[in-house]
């Protein structure tokens, strides 16, 4: 942490950049203002040759005529073994910090407008990718098929905790068994598509006229090719982590039943399943939300819904 420290002064020493312009920092990174149109992020740790294969994918991402920014990294950097990136800076802010600032007309507006992103992404040519993870990373798995990129990737994550799904999931191993049947004979046909694999409220960005204006993180471990529908109903599920949006889970599904026909139901179950067994790694780094993928994985009522 000392040679991250002495290095991230450098790093603004060599940009010119001030401790007026620090906008944040996270578990990952520092966040800096850098000229008018961008920001610097100085991560604790980056692999430049990751980054690298994900700034190609944001570059393609932003090319592709879709209403709204989108995260791009314009430069990959490096000083003694410490990473920064040169970033777009987005408009607006985090849709959970700006949200209670608006009339109720204006949050179901702007509900409304994050809904309808999902399908905006399928204007981007995937069509040179496998289906599953685009971008070079230490647990990228994909497949000549949507199918067998789930049951890859859902094997992979469970098997980092096993033990303890076992402990705390009753029946786990019937359960997998079911999983693999539905995918075997609910999710034929997939065509290729962008999926953000991550969309919920945290990463979209608004403005204070109910606007939204950027889709934040795409990144190689959760964005992908396959199914459109997993960022649809991530959309709707991921809304009860927060009791300001929990209450619009409704009025979503009922859109989503419109437009997608009454299926969407059983897709946002057995995509909630999905997401408690591709989320169940978080035993090792967020306890609350294993908590939550273990509570829908001993649903029952979740079980005869899809089964």
């Amino acid at each position: 942490m000392r040679n991250f420290e002495k290095n991230r002064k450098l790093i603004l020493s060599k940009l010119e950049i001030g401790e007026k312009d620090f906008l944040g920092k996270g578990v990952e990174s520092f966040v800096y203002g850098y000229g008018e149109n961008q920001v610097v992020r100085i991560l604790k740790e980056g692999n430049p040759k990751y980054l690298r294969s994900l700034r190609e994918l944001q570059e393609s991402i932003s090319r592709s005529d879709l209403p709204v920014k989108t995260s791009l990294i314009t430069d990959v950097g490096e000083l003694n073994g410490t990473t920064y990136t040169v970033e777009r800076r987005m408009e607006g802010q985090n849709l959970s910090k700006i949200f209670d600032t608006y009339s109720s007309e204006q949050k179901e507006t702007v509900l409304r407008q994050y809904f309808d992103l999902p399908i905006e992404l399928t204007k981007v040519d995937v069509e040179g990718f496998e289906f599953g993870q685009m971008v070079d990373t230490k647990d990228k798995v994909s497949a000549n098929g949507w199918q067998t990129f789930l049951l890859k990737k859902v094997k992979q994550k469970t098997d980092l905790v096993r033990e303890q799904l076992e402990k705390d999931v009753l029946g786990f191993e019937g359960k997998l068994g079911v999983f693999t049947r539905l995918v075997d004979t609910k999710l034929g046909g997939v065509e290729k598509n962008l999926v953000h694999g991550d969309y919920f409220y945290d990463n979209v960005m608004a403005n204070r006229e109910a606007r939204i204006t950027g889709i934040l993180d795409f990144s190689g471990w959760t964005t992908v090719v396959g199914d459109f529908r997993l960022d649809v109903c991530g959309a709707i599920i991921f809304l009860e982590h927060s009791e300001k949006f929990v209450k619009y889970q409704q009025l979503l599904t009922e859109i989503a039943k419109s437009r997608y026909g009454e299926d969407i139901v059983w897709f946002i179950d057995f995509y909630r399943i999905y997401y408690s067994l591709f989320l169940s790694d978080s035993y090792l780094y967020l306890r609350p939300l294993y908590d939550w993928c273990v509570k829908n994985l001993n649903d029952e009522n979740l079980w005869r819904r899809v089964g």
